[in-house]
């Protein structure tokens, strides 16, 4: 039940915080090294258990998207589509294989 009423405050005051924290570039950095060593470590752990490419491979290219968006990308515009685009993408993989464990 907490989670159910804590989520939309919290989705409701993030963008409130956002405009009057300013983290910089090092957050998407930060983030980034977060989230690739958990998101490849779930996503050979679904590929190990249940097989199948496609979620691996969905993860893979989503999580160098984000890499791109971080350290290629020239301008706040190209680096939100890079970045946006791989998590879609990451988000994706971790939906097939949540699916394919028999919860969906």
């Amino acid at each position: 039940m907490f989670h159910c009423l804590a989520l939309p405050i919290l989705f409701a005051v993030l963008p409130v915080l956002a405009s009057r924290i300013d983290p910089g570039e090092s957050f998407h950095v930060g983030m980034l090294m977060l989230a690739l060593p958990t998101s490849l470590f779930a996503l050979a752990q679904g590929w190990r258990r249940r097989g199948g490419i496609v979620p691996l491979m969905t993860g893979i290219a989503g999580l160098a998207m984000m890499a791109a968006g971080v350290w290629l990308a020239h301008g706040a515009l190209s680096e939100a589509l890079w970045t946006v685009s791989g998590s879609l993408l990451l988000a994706s993989a971790h939906i097939i294989n949540w699916r394919r464990a028999g919860h969906g």
